[in-house]
């Protein structure tokens, strides 16, 4: 039987030697960095350390990286779907660059937004099911630490000199009090939504929400900064330590994807956390196995929560907001990156 834990541990190193090789030199000489496709908004950018990533990881091409495609054919990324994996039952699903837009914005200053590789392992028993996230990682790309799980354990890892080292941390509970404390959730200074971060925010202020927004990258970095809630590190490390951590993960863009959030919920399930939901409380499906990548988009958001009560709390004023709000949709995406407000450049 296959150790997902030790197999995904063995991925986090490719990982980190592909990130070492193309997107590292871009953060630190702070030039070069080539938009290959900018799309029709902000969050479409793809780059050249994207497909190169991308690249490598799947088919090989750098030392002692196969590339996991040898193992597993059916693997594909954000960057490269293949037909054999709607043939497969066990295949790896790569987001190279998440957080590609906040990078792009920010990667020229000294407060870069760093971006994150998300890898997922999924499987089913046959192709006419759903696949299941079996284990993930989440790599901060400036920093290279990770955090590694397989639904059951959490690892903590930091890549130095070549190798993969376990950091030891306790494992913490926030106890949240939600209406005395402040509730930190989640804003995206490049993916500014007019819905979301205005109105929205007004009228949770108005039902006695004690709101503070926060703000944060791409779906990995909004996973680490929720985590670092619960995982506390014995030593020093840079990145993770400095994470300002979200009371609640509540995303209301319409195109979020399988890769950005299966390796969360492998992370969740170790936490024993509650189900996620859409922001309205509809259950979630896995959706790897639809046909195009097109097709793997959840169009109305999702909400990672500590506790059933806040969820409900928020899912029910949702509900309340867009039905007192017909003309003012939540799940819209009217960011554009040619008038984005960059706030976090220098």
């Amino acid at each position: 039987m296959t150790d997902n834990y030790a197999e995904m541990i063995h991925m986090l190193e490719s990982v980190a030697k592909v990130n070492q090789v193309v997107t590292l030199p871009y953060l630190e000489k702070k030039t070069g960095l080539q938009i290959i496709e900018k799309g029709q908004d902000h969050g479409m950018i793809v780059t050249e350390a994207d497909r190169k990533v991308s690249q490598y990881l799947l088919e090989g091409g750098i030392e002692n990286i196969p590339g996991i495609r040898t193992q597993y054919p059916g693997s594909f990324s954000e960057e490269d779907d293949t037909p054999e994996r709607l043939q497969s039952t066990e295949i790896y699903q790569i987001d190279p660059l998440d957080g590609t837009g906040d990078m792009v914005d920010t990667y020229q200053g000294s407060r870069v937004v760093c971006p994150t590789t998300l890898v997922s392992k999924l499987e089913r028993t046959s192709t006419d099911q759903n696949f299941t996230p079996v284990s993930g990682l989440i790599f901060e790309v400036l920093n290279q630490f990770a955090l590694v799980s397989d639904g059951d354990r959490i690892g903590l890892y930091q890549f130095q000199d070549g190798k993969v080292k376990e950091i030891d941390y306790e494992l913490t509970e926030h106890p949240f009090k939600i209406f005395s404390e402040p509730i930190k959730i989640n804003r995206r200074p490049s993916y500014p939504q007019l819905t979301f971060d205005g109105p929205f925010i007004d009228y949770l202020k108005s039902q006695g929400l004690n709101i503070e927004q926060t703000n944060m990258g791409g779906a990995g970095t909004f996973a680490l900064q929720f985590f670092r809630n619960y995982i506390q590190p014995k030593q020093e490390i840079k990145g993770f330590s400095e994470l300002e951590p979200l009371t609640i993960g509540f995303n209301a863009q319409p195109d979020w994807k399988t890769w950005d959030t299966d390796a969360t919920e492998v992370i969740a399930n170790a936490l024993n956390l509650p189900q996620r939901t859409d922001i309205y409380g509809n259950d979630l499906t896995a959706n790897a196995s639809r046909d195009t990548l097109q097709q793997m988009h959840h169009t109305r958001g999702y909400i990672l929560s500590p506790n059933t009560t806040l969820a409900n709390i928020f899912t029910k004023l949702t509900r309340e907001f867009s039905i007192k709000n017909p003309n003012c949709p939540l799940t819209k995406k009217d960011y554009d990156y040619k008038n984005v407000i960059l706030s976090l450049r220098e």
